[in-house]
């Protein structure tokens, strides 16, 4: 695969994580209301549909969308030895992450509470996957900088 296929693809990916994000939300079409039970809520003069459990989908992925781009943008100034340890990096780190979020749950408690929400664990999450690709990124272009041409 061509190198410059393989760095635009994270945003091809990052885009598609953020818009089933958005769809997941349960906020996606004013004045829709889902084959399931769900809380309504009324805003701004519109009606929308809050399914709970599809709520906790969402807005994680919304986050690993955002967090995706961000990965990508950094992945621009990325040489190929670089993105090939990025990508082996994010074979092992991904499915790990996907795993702790789905086994995170929040309890419902007082106003204040000490289980994060699944948005947040994906954020915190997040933060050391950016810290990794950058990292690997200057890491690498490091490397390269300081070997000798042959």
């Amino acid at each position: 695969m061509k190198y410059w296929i393989q760095k635009s693809s994270i945003f091809i990916f990052s885009a598609a994580t953020y818009l089933l994000g958005q769809y997941f939300r349960g906020y996606w079409w004013p004045n829709f209301t889902w084959p399931f039970n769900c809380r309504q809520i009324i805003f701004g003069g519109m009606s929308y549909c809050d399914a709970v459990y599809m709520n906790t989908l969402g807005f994680p992925l919304i986050a690993a969308g955002e967090i995706l781009a961000i990965a990508g943008l950094m992945l621009l100034f990325a040489n190929k030895e670089g993105l090939r340890k990025w990508q082996w990096m994010s074979l092992v780190y991904i499915p790990i992450s996907i795993f702790i979020v789905a086994h995170t749950h929040q309890t419902p408690g007082d106003w204040i509470s000490f289980s994060p929400s699944p948005e947040h664990v994906t954020w915190l999450l997040g933060y050391f996957y950016l810290l990794l690709t950058v990292a690997i990124v200057t890491g690498t272009r490091y490397v390269a900088s300081r070997s000798p041409a042959i």
